[in-house]
């Protein structure tokens, strides 16, 4: 017999189908990492905007291109919007349609044009990507498989390149580049900015069709030009002539104190003798010079262009023209004096341990000092000798004061102390000079507290 109610009234509504997802919807191709599936979400709705409810297995997606992957459904976790996963397996373009029980739900099937992204390697630089703010950036980048192939885009305008800032420029966007094949080099791409960058730390990001390549960005330091103030200067206090010749290194550095690694710095260094001071003359003393002393005349002063050796350092290789004597060492980029400079280097001649002297004398405080000697004869003038003086118990090998010579750049080396430990007896003083025991050391005291 007939249902209770019927017959019934049935309004049949067209069901609103959507297909959400950024990369789905976007108007550049998808790029998929090779392996990796592809997302989006299938949206059904009632003219209302109601949610529809369906059940999963009714509804299947089929995909027409250069292969023909198997797109998987899930059950939804939203009323209404189905999860839909694939993974492509070649590049090209795919036509995806949406069917309910067999029906079409897509008036015409949508186009999906699918670049599957290799595995790119690690980038890794020879040198760090470094640039002038003066000119433009220039640089190259590699780019290669985990396998080791060169990569190419299918299309050379698929691949681009953003330089950013940590907090991008005033407007907020990245600065613009351009990358380019080199070729005769696959693998090899040229990197160039439409302008110069002010100097900073910025990050270089290789994108195919606006998706980053690389897993981390490459960083680039922008430098300015070289200051002479912020430059480094090695310059040696003291150098025995068995150092010679020696170093003079200076180490190239903008305003912000980075390293300005490039080879067109042109530093000069002038070396002028010190000329030693003259005897003074005094007609009372029978041992009196002439009055008619020898008048010395101006030394004249060396210069030197500095070489580059690498990133950014400079240097010379000098040999004094006598020793012992004294130098001024100036360093200038374009007549301004570069970091200290300028600097006093004394060439010594080599201390002998055999041949100096330590003597030690006590009255309220106990003083001992050192005069170095090169040879038998001739008593060092200058300073920058590794002395060390122990104070010890005789009979002990405690050493009861931690003590600091001082130097007194005329070749002779003192330390004073009070002696407020060990209570009394003999105390014995020892000095080395290199390790080396000095000729008449150790020499002792005796303390009555």
């Amino acid at each position: 017999g007939p249902v209770p109610h019927s017959p019934f009234n049935v309004e049949v509504y067209p069901l609103k189908v959507s297909l959400l997802g950024e990369d789905i919807n976007s108007p550049r191709p998808h790029v998929v990492l090779k392996d990796r599936p592809f997302h989006f979400i299938i949206a059904l709705d009632d003219p209302h905007n109601k949610p529809v409810v369906v059940p999963p297995q009714a509804l299947t997606v089929r995909l027409v291109g250069p292969a023909r992957p198997r797109a998987r459904v899930s059950t939804p976790t939203t009323s209404g919007r189905y999860p839909v996963t694939f993974t492509p397996t070649q590049n090209g373009e795919y036509k995806l349609q949406v069917y309910l029980y067999d029906s079409g739900l897509l008036p015409e099937p949508k186009l999906i044009s699918v670049i599957l992204l290799p595995h790119i390697a690690e980038v890794t630089l020879s040198h760090p990507l470094i640039a002038r703010s003066s000119e433009p950036v220039s640089c190259t980048i590699p780019l290669v498989t985990v396998n080791g192939d060169p990569y190419s885009p299918v299309k050379p305008d698929q691949l681009t390149i953003k330089i950013d800032t940590p907090y991008t420029d005033k407007s907020g966007e990245p600065l613009t580049a351009s990358i380019t094949q080199k070729p005769d080099a696959p693998g090899q791409y040229d990197v160039t900015s439409e302008a110069p960058l002010k100097p900073g730390d910025y990050f270089v990001v290789p994108l195919l069709e606006g998706t980053p390549l690389l897993d981390a960005a490459l960083p680039l330091v922008v430098v300015g030009d070289v200051s002479a103030p912020h430059c480094e200067v090695y310059v040696p206090r003291y150098i025995t002539h068995d150092k010679i010749p020696f170093d003079i290194v200076v180490i190239a550095k903008d305003d912000q104190d980075r390293v300005v690694p490039f080879c067109d710095t042109i530093f000069v260094a002038t070396i002028t003798p010190v000329p030693s001071p003259l005897p003074t003359s005094d007609a009372h003393s029978p041992d009196a010079p002439p009055a008619d002393l020898p008048i010395q005349t101006a030394p004249e002063p060396v210069k030197v262009t500095l070489e580059h050796i690498k990133d950014g350092q400079y240097h010379i290789n000098w040999t004094p023209s006598h020793c012992p004597g004294d130098y001024e060492v100036n360093i200038t980029l374009n007549d301004t004096p570069v970091g200290a400079s300028p600097f006093s280097v004394s060439a010594t001649l080599i201390a002998s341990a055999p041949h100096s002297l330590m003597e030690v004398v006590t009255v309220l405080t106990v003083t001992a000092r050192v005069f170095v000697f090169a040879n038998k004869e001739e008593r060092k003038k200058h300073g920058g000798d590794k002395i060390e003086i122990f104070v010890r118990k005789t009979g002990e090998q405690e050493n009861i004061y931690p003590l600091i010579v001082k130097d007194n750049e005329d070749g002779s080396y003192t330390v004073t102390w009070i002696h407020d430990k060990g209570g009394a007896g003999e105390f014995e003083v020892s000095a080395t000079i290199n390790q080396q025991p000095v000729f008449n050391s150790p020499l002792y005291y005796y303390a009555a507290k």
